[in-house]
């Protein structure tokens, strides 16, 4: 994904991108309790509209 937001810096992809890609609920982590880990889920269109 970086590499076609043509960022370098990883820190400015999760600030600026993944973070809030994942408050908006547009990505939900598989394993929330582990957030080194690289798995995302993009919610359908009815899991973004309910709550987690």
């Amino acid at each position: 994904m970086m590499d076609n937001l043509e960022l370098k810096r990883r820190d400015s992809f999760l600030n600026l991108y993944l973070k809030p890609a994942i408050n908006e609920v547009y990505i939900r982590l598989l394993y929330p309790k582990s957030p080194k880990t690289s798995s995302a889920k993009i919610p359908t269109d009815s899991e973004r509209l309910s709550p987690i």
